[in-house]
């Protein structure tokens, strides 16, 4: 009894309470990469909602978009280190959290702060391991002068248990912020920062697990991992949330979906797509034979299912991550509403995520030809296999808004890429009365040309007066004025050469 009463005493010390919070503002560092840096407010926004809290109580959003693509870190109000962790651990664009103990333009301040801070001692128990990381953005600090900077918080971390570099209990760190991004030899850093490391992101492991560079099903027009979960967490998609895309493709953007805790559903009106591919008889034996694919670390991937071996499909993909099978329907998105009995499908989503087709390296095609679409015997309908036509963007960008429009439930949110020139502005994205814009985002493809993370919520009910064929037609013909502007900003492929006579 006595041993067990040691032990319990010991695991107490040991672990220190992690939701007690001893400061109310928190430092948050980015991930640096300059093809996302737009898109970090947008996720974190995102992720404070679903986690009810408000973002502009939040952070300062001016200052914090001022320093978009240079220092990657934004001070950040919350209630409480749990519903941080809650988005911290979701972000894909976070990398982790600092509780702010101190904070001063130089470490004697920063220090003298966090000293004073009180509540902290329950962190420093003798059986508590712990590890002191120094790092500064924008400067190298060689291992002397982090040395020199451990040494000036010894009064400010009063810790009594052992070091431990690697899963410590816990963590502090100091940060130091300079405002120039590649400060003089020797210069005083603006700002430090000191603290206890409250939460690290869990999801930006899912970015080198769904690599593409080892997925076993591909196509030309697979979007990269790291953008398809971006867009994902912009939707607001968590565990159990019902998900679509319209424009599924060989399901990149589902992958992300599922990942991230997603019931999926997509559809794609391109049969070979969907159906798969043979595997080719120059595959190495080792691959045909059920192993992992090559250069992928095991504990990452599923053994190679029996159905896989033959033929790979989407749900090869799916099966590789060990993630639940979607749901899969070859439909005509054109006339996605007739493929249904009943208005069932109607409100039936929480997240609407897609990078439906312009026409650039994939064509976009709905069913039709000459114009007209002619019945089908009931005979031959089992084997009919649709004619196809290209499929205008003007009327993608129209059949997508509606589709989220009727699909999403009230306050559900639609997440889409949208190709064009860099000077687009919110005012050219094309809109629909039941949606409302909430987030437009250029990540940079070129000097003039950008992909645009577009996301909107769902703020009322659908009604069929809002997309009557007289609006979707003034929309076609450019009398609606954002698809007007929009028209000479879309980057769309160049149209074939006439025909020499």
């Amino acid at each position: 009894m006595v041993n067990r009463a040691k032990q319990q005493q010991r695991e107490a010390a040991r672990a220190p309470p992690r939701d007690d919070a001893v400061a109310d503002r928190y430092l948050l560092r980015f991930v640096l990469e300059a093809h996302t840096d737009r898109f970090r407010y947008l996720e974190l926004d995102a992720l404070l909602r679903s986690a009810g809290l408000d973002p502009a109580s939040c952070y300062d959003r001016p200052s914090a978009a001022a320093a978009a693509g240079e220092e990657p870190y934004v001070v950040l109000r919350a209630p409480s280190p749990r519903l941080l962790r809650d988005v911290v651990t979701r972000a894909i664009l976070v990398r982790d959290a600092l509780e702010i103990w101190g904070v001063g333009a130089d470490h004697g301040a920063c220090a003298a702060q966090a000293a004073a801070l009180e509540g902290t001692d329950v962190f420093f128990g003798e059986e508590t391991t712990w590890c002191l990381g120094v790092e500064a953005y924008g400067v190298g600090l060689d291992l002397g002068a982090q040395e020199a900077v451990r040494n000036q918080y010894r009064g400010a971390f009063r810790c009594r248990g052992r070091v431990r570099l690697k899963g410590a209990d816990v963590r502090y760190r100091v940060v130091e912020v300079y405002d120039e991004a590649r400060p003089a030899r020797g210069a005083a850093p603006a700002r430090c920062y000191a603290g206890r490391v409250v939460a690290a992101s869990r999801a930006r492991e899912l970015v080198s697990k769904l690599d593409l560079k080892q997925r076993l099903y591909l196509g030309p027009t697979a979007l990269d991992a790291e953008l398809a979960l971006i867009m994902a967490n912009a939707a607001g998609v968590r565990e159990g949330c019902s998900t679509l895309d319209p424009f599924a493709g060989t399901g990149s953007i589902l992958v992300a979906c599922a990942a991230l805790g997603g019931r999926c559903l997509g559809s794609d009106i391109d049969w070979k797509v969907l159906r798969g591919k043979h595997v080719s008889e120059r595959d190495s034996g080792e691959r045909r034979r059920g192993a992992l694919p090559r250069k992928q670390p095991s504990a990452a991937l599923q053994p190679l299912h029996a159905d896989d071996r033959e033929r790979r499909t989407i749900f090869a993909n799916f099966r590789q991550y060990g993630l639940p099978l979607p749901e899969i329907l070859r439909m005509d998105s054109s006339r996605f509403f007739d493929s249904f009995r009943g208005p069932s499908i109607e409100g039936a989503f929480d997240c609407v995520v897609s990078d439906p087709p312009y026409g650039v390296r994939a064509g976009a095609r709905c069913a039709g030809k000459d114009g007209a679409v002619k019945p089908v015997p009931d005979e031959l309908r089992r084997e009919h296999v649709p004619a196809t036509k290209p499929y205008a963007t003007a009327d993608v960008l129209c059949d997508l808004l509606e589709i989220a429009a009727r699909c999403l439930k009230r306050g559900g949110r639609l997440a889409y890429l949208l190709p064009a020139t860099n000077d687009l502005t919110p005012e050219d994205v094309p809109r629909h009365p039941a949606l409302t814009l909430v987030a437009c985002e250029p990540q940079q493809l070129s000097t003039k040309y950008a992909r645009w993370l577009v996301v909107m919520v769902k703020g009322r009910d659908w009604s069929a007066r809002d997309w009557t064929p007289a609006v979707r037609a003034g929309v076609r013909r450019g009398a609606d004025a954002p698809f007007a502007a929009l028209k000479e900003k879309l980057a769309l492929p160049a149209p074939p050469p006439a025909p020499k006579r």
